[in-house]
């Protein structure tokens, strides 16, 4: 219950200092005003380092592996790293480049990749 007292209090703390309230009834300054382009750029960074810590991590596991069936055809492995990057093309192109794209070839990737997937489960199963 303590954490969750804590997290709520940091949140209350932030959200008064960007606004300029205390108990939001009293107004000690004028809100802090950010350009919206300003706001893109820091969802837009912190975005890109949870994506590059996610593929760091991936490639750490995938050179752990032993084998080359799971460091390619698995959710983890190379196959999982096309799909996520195929959303984040994707939505990078049609919401911050309002490029007018088909969803169609990035959808059929993404499927292809998931029957690789699929199918190294099937043949792991029947390898065993």
């Amino acid at each position: 219950m303590g954490s969750l007292l804590l997290s709520l209090g940091v949140a209350t703390l932030l959200g008064g200092l960007i606004y300029g309230d205390v108990f939001y009834t009293i107004n000690l300054y004028p809100a802090i005003a950010l350009p919206l382009s300003t706001i893109y750029k820091l969802v837009d960074g912190i975005l890109l380092l949870i994506v590059g810590t996610y593929t760091i991590g991936s490639f750490k596991k995938m050179y752990l592996e032993n084998s080359a069936m799971e460091k390619v055809l698995s959710m983890k492995g190379i196959c999982g790293l096309i799909i996520v990057y195929a959303f984040l093309v994707y939505f990078g192109c049609v919401y911050e480049a309002h490029l007018n794209l088909p969803f169609m070839p990035f959808a059929i990737v993404i499927v292809a990749c998931l029957v690789f997937v699929f199918a190294k489960s099937i043949l792991k199963k029947k390898a065993v």
